[in-house]
């Protein structure tokens, strides 16, 4: 395969807004997934302090005793029993998880599809240009042609006019691929979210 379809698929990937969205979707749940897995196991607690008083006094709170002192403490709640909703916060957030992976998944799988088939179609639309610049050439050359030849009075004015279309449409089918192709060119930076150089 073409790495610079790769290339593309993997820029598409990064900077197109659905699968960031999505990316950061299956991020929330996996977060929600963890907090839910949290209720399981204990929370501890630990607080400590250190107080200093310092007084010319002799009495009242201001004793040796009472100048200086510290302070620890330590809480711890589990739970024993909460009806099921621990599982069930947890089946649910797997679940949410699931979902979004999926959905993540078929985004990136359509826009690799859409980009893979912008680069054919641009592939296409410049083989397209190369062969109608020939027909252009080709098509100015028999228009000079029947021109000169009507002046001299070798052909009838039928033939310059045949020429004369057909050198138009043959150059309306080159705007075409022209514009097809930078359509194509657009498409994919829109997609890659960048300038595509040819």
């Amino acid at each position: 395969m073409n790495p610079v379809i790769f290339w593309g698929d993997y820029q598409a990937l990064q900077f197109n807004p659905q699968v960031g969205q999505l990316s950061l979707a299956v991020d929330a749940y996996e977060a929600k997934i963890d907090e839910a897995q949290g209720d399981h196991y204990p929370m501890i607690g630990l607080t400590a302090s250190i107080d200093g008083f310092n007084n010319n006094l002799d009495g009242g709170l201001s004793t040796e005793t009472n100048e200086d002192s510290w302070k620890l403490g330590i809480g711890m709640r589990l739970k024993l029993f909460n009806g099921g909703q621990t599982r069930h916060r947890i089946s649910a957030a797997k679940v949410g998880y699931a979902q979004k992976k999926q959905q993540m998944l078929l985004v990136s799988e359509s826009v690799a599809t859409q980009v893979k088939h912008l680069f054919l179609q641009t592939h296409s639309a410049q083989r397209q240009i190369e062969i109608t610049q020939q027909a252009v050439e080709t098509a100015l050359e028999n228009r000079d042609l029947s021109n000169r030849a009507y002046q001299t009075g070798a052909v009838k004015t039928e033939k310059v006019i045949e020429a004369n279309l057909m050198d138009a449409m043959i150059r309306a089918n080159h705007f075409r691929a022209m514009h097809d192709q930078a359509l194509h060119l657009a498409e994919i930076a829109y997609l890659l979210g960048k300038e595509v150089v040819e």
